[in-house]
């Protein structure tokens, strides 16, 4: 409706962290991330290089299992560090930083058991199982999964939690299927020795764990942060190669530099590329439509419950009477129309739980965030800004002479005014700015790492916007202006006290005659 100038453009194509001139004491951060980024480049290559190693099966058995010892202590140290520094990165919000130094300490532990299996096998010369390494390995599992569950996610009610939890025991029950008989059942059986026996029950449990872990944060909530799925990709490689290795180890196949070595150093190199890719600025969360609300119930319950029986009939078909095999195939086409049924009840209820989400998050006339989400939201913002120590800006926007408007064209004209500002205003605007309706005609706008004076820009691009625009009714065209108030948070506490700020400075642009905008510093 009405057309946008360079500067609007650039402000959309800006991201959070590129808003404003960073301070003297940001300026070794953005050092540290630029090493970092280095880091999970390198580990790419590292990962890449030894993976291409195996394949050729290079090297005598001496000089294989030396290097397949060695190959993952610096990537686990570059793992630890990269971890480390995301759980210390100031602007992440307290829970991120606290799941992340948790994810650390997982990776200090398996580095540490690394080093114990290099020193035992490769400098003393001794079997490095059982030996202390299986201490830290072991010990490593359920730091590991706390981190992963600590992760933050979305706001759920106590019954969708409970939801997700059945959903994540349904899949852990089906690897678990999956790990008795590949690893577990074989072990008990041949019972070598009470320690080996324990410890070869003891790693698949700690698998299990990770799996549930993995299952639970992939089933919690809408999650969009590339780190977050690096994060479980690299838990699933190290599943992946822990049960490989058991495995082989049964037949007494397993020598250093087999594949499942290539599963542990992917894990670690995805580990690195992870914590390197955690972004700390935070986004608000948008309301979603009930389709995308819908689109996100996950099959992964199901597709559990479908391995968990094509194990059973496998296994079943070849060693079960007849009489059992049908009995497998009714439990399985019983299941199977259970399934069916609740999958499409299950659609129904996210439908209508998604359209029960959206109502209650956004504002039914101009479809942008209500009063209680937008300061739900902005208090966050406020939140993270006042931790991180980064700038923000709020803005107070006003229609000028509304109510001349509804008592000239009538309410539904001044409907259609309100719509078409709030999406002239949504225009000029960054994904991660935030916009609610305050009241009435007037809108509130939080916008992350920015400076008063580029809070004004943006003020001015919206007043442009809104005064080129024409809202056509039945009784004619309508043209409206806007007052606004700037405020920089500062060390505003609260969104309130932040936007009492900005509201004092649209006070100032009313009296200045309005269709202006007005800055408080």
């Amino acid at each position: 409706m009405a057309a946008k100038g360079e500067a609007a453009d650039d402000h959309r194509a800006s991201g959070p962290d590129d808003a404003p001139a960073l301070p003297p004491d940001h300026q070794p951060e953005h050092e540290g991330r630029r090493g970092s980024r280095a880091m999970a480049w390198a580990a790419g290559a590292f990962c890449a290089v030894f993976t291409g190693w195996v394949v050729v099966h290079a090297g005598s058995p001496h000089q294989r299992e030396l290097l397949s010892d060695l190959a993952p202590l610096p990537l686990g140290l570059a793992a630890w560090a990269t971890a480390l520094r995301a759980g210390s990165r100031t602007g992440a919000d307290p829970a991120s930083r606290r799941a992340w130094r948790r994810i650390a300490a997982a990776f200090i532990l398996w580095w540490l058991a690394d080093a114990a299996w290099f020193a035992q096998e490769v400098v003393l010369q001794r079997p490095p199982f059982p030996s202390p390494a299986d201490i830290g390995y072991l010990a490593s599992y359920p730091v590991l999964a706390w981190g992963l569950l600590s992760l933050p996610g979305a706001r759920r009610l106590r019954a969708e939690w409970l939801r997700v939890a059945l959903d994540a025991v349904t899949v852990l029950l089906a690897a678990a299927m999956v790990v008795w008989y590949l690893v577990v059942g074989p072990s008990v059986h041949n019972a070598p020795g009470t320690l080996v026996t324990a410890l070869n029950v003891a790693y698949p449990v700690g698998d299990l764990l990770l799996l549930f872990a993995a299952a639970a944060v992939m089933l919690g909530g809408p999650r969009r942060e590339r780190s977050l799925w690096l994060l479980l990709g690299g838990t699933a490689a190290l599943v992946v190669a822990d049960v490989a290795y058991a495995r082989l180890s049964l037949s007494d196949s397993y020598a250093g530099g087999d594949w499942p070595d290539v599963f542990w150093i992917l894990a670690q190199a995805l580990f690195v590329v992870a914590a390197v890719n955690h972004r700390h600025p935070p986004r608000h969360v948008r309301p979603q439509s009930s389709r995308t609300a819908q689109s996100r119930l996950s099959n992964l319950p199901y597709a559990a419950v479908v391995l968990g029986y094509g194990l059973l009939f496998a296994v079943g078909r070849s060693e079960a009477s007849y009489s059992l095999n049908g009995l497998l195939v009714g439990a399985g086409l019983i299941t199977a129309v259970v399934m069916a049924r609740q999958i499409r009840v299950t659609a129904e209820n996210g439908h209508l739980l998604g359209q029960l989400h959206y109502l209650a998050e956004v504002d039914g006339l101009t479809s942008i965030l209500n009063r209680r989400s937008f300061f739900e939201a902005g208090g966050h913002l406020i939140a993270w800004a006042r931790e991180a120590g980064r700038p923000l800006t709020v803005l107070m926007i006003d229609v000028d002479h509304f109510k001349q408007v509804n008592d000239t064209f009538g309410h539904a004209a001044g409907d259609e005014v309100l719509t078409v500002v709030a999406a002239l205003t949504k225009s000029q605007l960054r994904d991660s700015d935030l916009v609610g309706r305050y009241g009435g005609d007037e809108l509130a706008v939080v916008i992350p790492d920015c400076l008063v004076q580029r809070g004004l820009d943006v003020a001015e691009r919206i007043q442009a916007a809104v005064a080129h625009a024409a809202v056509l009714t039945s009784d004619g065209v309508v043209r409206v202006s806007l007052s606004v108030g700037v405020a920089e948070a500062r060390d505003s506490t609260d969104l309130t006290t932040a936007l009492a700020r900005a509201d004092a400075a649209l006070y100032q642009a009313k009296q200045a005659g309005r269709g202006c905008a007005r800055a408080v510093a």
